[in-house]
């Protein structure tokens, strides 16, 4: 990261400047169908912490442990399986952290902003520095003490404020539409089930209903194998073997994993990029 003039500026190791803290190992016996919610790894995604999607322990467990009870404004990073990944927690809620996700703590506000971190440690650089520190085989794993050791640019507290406030702009500005997206996908899918599923479309009314292998259906409609309207492709896999087709790749490329993880209808980036030849091979 460089300063308005091109220098650059200092590197501080990130231990100098905050605490990481691991979350509780509830046990398999604490975890209920409700109650209070607990923040795991999958939870952390694109610098936000999904609240809605979290496993439960009841009240009496989360109580018996107000160390780990997560507050408004909390930093946390994943410390297994994706290593690295960041969001900040924007719930006043009750809400408890999981053991193999961090929380940054003991923030030295006067040299550090805890949203400038939070950017910061977004940032592709620092996702590779942390994922070149991680061991471990079967899945990748690291430690607070690792974390801690990472090396991160430290602006003035004036530029670092500033920074903030322009990105925290933008991804207020994406929370708002994704939750007008959310509604207008709730309002697609009831004008779907109410046109296509109980056939009450405008003008149903004057329509007489037909007998189909599937049931009831709107006269002049007809059933048909989707394969007959569509065409499914198969995606393609360029060798991983050859790294020009991978490295300093600039072309979006989807696995499976992008796919389960977007949480939307809609995507517009991915994990892995191949190259232009990688897309040719493909």
């Amino acid at each position: 990261m460089t300063a308005e003039g091109g220098e650059r500026y200092a590197q501080c190791r990130l231990g100098d400047l905050v605490v990481v803290r691991s979350g509780f190992a509830f046990r398999s016996a604490d975890w209920a169908d409700e109650g209070v919610p607990v923040v795991k790894i999958q939870n952390v995604r694109n610098g936000r912490v999904d609240t809605e999607k979290c496993s439960f322990v009841p009240t009496v467990v989360a109580d018996a442990v107000p160390r780990y009870r997560l507050r408004f404004g909390d930093v946390l990073i994943t410390m297994s399986g994706e290593i690295g990944a960041v969001g900040v927690v924007r719930s006043h809620e009750q809400v408890m952290l999981n053991q193999r996700v961090g929380r940054f703590e003991d923030i030295r506000s006067n040299r550090l902003d805890s949203t400038f971190l939070l950017y910061s440690l977004s940032h592709p650089s620092a996702k590779s520095a942390l994922e070149q520190s991680a061991y471990g085989v079967a899945q990748a794993n690291i430690s607070p003490k690792l974390i801690e050791a990472l090396e991160v640019p430290l602006p003035p507290l004036t530029a670092q404020r500033k920074i903030a406030a322009i990105l925290s702009a933008y991804d207020d500005l994406i929370e708002n539409n994704t939750r007008r997206i959310k509604l207008l996908k709730e309002m697609a899918h009831r004008i779907y089930r109410e046109w296509f599923v109980d056939f009450r479309y405008p003008g149903h009314e004057n329509v007489p209903v037909a007998d189909s292998e599937l049931g009831p259906i709107p006269h002049g409609w007809r059933i048909e194998p989707i394969g007959n309207v569509t065409r499914i492709l198969g995606g393609g896999t360029p060798s991983k073997t050859v790294a020009r087709y991978w490295d300093a790749g600039t072309v979006v490329w989807y696995t499976p994993t992008d796919l389960t993880s977007a949480n939307s209808m809609f995507m517009t980036v991915s994990k892995m990029r191949i190259t232009a030849e990688g897309l040719a091979r493909s």
